[in-house]
C-alpha cells in the first residue's frame, strides 16, 4: 500500500484531488482487539499505540489517519494491578483502587465520580481529556509522544491528524454532561470563565502536537450537535469559543484545524462556518446523521470548506455484507473531489469482519 497524503493536502488547500482521499480513526477498541497478545500496550502506552495506529491505517489503506490521544505518561504499565481482555471488553483495575475500560465501540471510560461546579477552581484548570484534568502550564512531552512516534520510529508514512478536544467538550468532560448544561443555565458567568481556561489549554496542547509532527488539526466537538444542543445554545456557547480557538490555533501553527460533529448537524453549518473551521468531520447520511452528502458538500465547498465522512462505521462496515459495502464505497467514490474526505464519521469499532477492511483497501487502491 502507497499512502497518499499529497492528496489529502490538495483538498485542504481547497483544490481537487487526482483520487479521493481516505483518513482513519479506530476506537481504542479495535487496537486492544488487533493485539491481543498486548492490549495495554496497544492502548495505554504511546509507543504501543503509534505501531497499532499505523497497522491499522495500512490495513484500511489509509491516506491519513487520526491520533485521538497525543500521549500516555510513561509508566504507566508499572500502575496497573489487572488487564483483561475478553468479550471484545478491555478492563485496567489500577493500583489506586481506580479502574478504566475500552469496549469495541466508543472511547476509554473511567469511573471516578466528576467534580461539582462548587469543588472547581477555574484558575487551576489546564486541559481535559480521556476523564483527566491536567493541570495548565507547559504541555509535557509524553502528552504529544504518540504523534512523535507515529512520525518517527513507527515509520507511518502517512498524514498525520491529531485531536484537541474543543473547550465546549472539554467542560462537559469535566463536569459531566448534566453537570456542564445545568453550569450554562445557573452560573453563566463561571462557566464562561472555564470555557475559556480550556481554550487556552487547547491552544497549547494543539501547539505541542504540531510540533510534535501533526499536520492537521481535529478540534473535536461531539456535544455540540442537534443531538445535545439547539442552535441558540450553539450560537451563545460554542460558536465563540470555537472561533476563538481555531484562531488562536491557525495563527499558532499555520495548519488547518477542523471541526468533528458528528450526528445531526445540518441545521447548524452556516453557524459552523462561522468558527472559521476548515472543515466538518463526522459527515453522516441518516441514520448515523442528517447530511445529504452530495448537497453539504457543496454547499462547504462553495465557501472554501471541506465535508469529511460518509462512512457509517457500524452500519457499512460492521453489519454490511462485502457486496452491500462494495456498492456503498463506489457511490461515495462518485462523489465530486472537491472538498470532501472520505472517513467514517466515528471511529472504526472492533469486530469489524476482516473482508470488510480488505475490500476497503482494495477499493483504495482501485480509486
Amino acid at each position: 500500500m502507497n499512502p497518499r497524503p499529497a492528496l489529502l493536502e490538495v483538498v485542504l488547500g481547497g483544490g481537487e484531488p487526482a483520487a479521493t482521499p481516505l483518513v482513519g480513526s479506530f476506537t481504542p477498541g479495535f487496537l486492544c482487539a488487533a493485539r491481543p497478545e498486548d492490549p495495554f500496550g496497544a492502548w495505554w502506552e504511546s509507543d504501543g499505540c503509534a505501531r497499532s495506529l499505523a497497522a491499522a491505517a495500512r490495513r484500511l489503506g489509509c491516506d491519513g489517519l487520526v491520533v485521538e490521544v497525543g500521549g500516555r505518561e510513561p509508566g504507566r504499565r508499572e500502575e496497573a494491578e489487572e488487564v483483561l481482555l475478553a468479550d471484545g471488553l478491555c478492563r485496567v483495575t489500577w493500583r489506586n483502587g481506580s479502574r478504566s475500560e475500552v469496549g469495541p465501540t466508543g472511547g476509554e471510560r473511567t469511573f471516578d465520580r466528576p467534580p461539582s461546579l462548587a469543588e472547581i477552581d477555574p484558575a487551576r484548570l489546564g486541559y481535559w481529556e480521556e476523564g483527566r484534568l491536567h493541570p495548565p502550564g507547559p504541555v509535557a512531552s509524553w502528552r504529544t509522544a504518540t504523534v512523535a512516534a507515529l512520525a518517527g520510529p513507527a515509520g507511518w508514512e502517512g498524514a498525520i491528524h491529531a485531536r484537541v478536544n474543543s473547550p465546549f467538550t472539554q467542560l462537559m468532560g469535566c463536569l459531566g454532561y448534566e453537570g456542564g448544561l445545568l453550569a450554562l443555565v445557573g452560573e453563566p458567568a463561571r462557566a464562561g470563565e472555564m470555557l475559556g481556561r480550556f481554550t487556552a489549554a487547547a491552544v497549547e496542547v494543539g501547539r505541542g502536537l504540531v510540533g510534535a509532527g501533526a499536520r492537521a488539526l481535529l478540534l473535536a466537538s461531539p456535544e455540540s450537535g442537534a443531538a445535545h444542543i439547539s442552535r441558540r445554545l450553539y450560537r451563545e456557547w460554542v460558536l465563540p469559543w470555537e472561533k476563538e480557538c481555531i484562531a488562536r490555533l491557525a495563527a499558532a501553527t499555520g495548519i488547518p484545524v477542523y471541526t468533528w460533529l458528528p450526528g445531526p448537524a445540518a441545521d447548524r453549518l452556516d453557524l459552523l462556518l462561522a468558527t472559521g473551521t476548515a472543515g466538518l468531520a463526522g459527515a453522516a447520511a441518516p441514520p448515523a446523521g442528517d447530511l445529504d452528502l452530495a448537497r453539504d458538500r457543496a454547499f462547504l465547498a462553495e465557501r472554501g470548506a471541506f465535508l469529511m465522512g460518509g462512512i457509517d462505521p457500524e452500519r457499512h462496515l460492521l453489519r454490511r455484507s462485502p457486496v452491500a459495502l462494495g456498492r456503498t464505497l463506489a457511490e461515495l467514490a462518485a462523489l465530486p473531489r472537491r472538498g470532501f474526505i472520505l472517513a467514517p464519521c466515528r471511529p472504526i469499532p472492533a469486530g469489524v469482519p476482516a473482508e470488510n477492511l480488505a475490500l476497503t483497501a482494495q477499493s483504495r487502491r482501485g480509486n
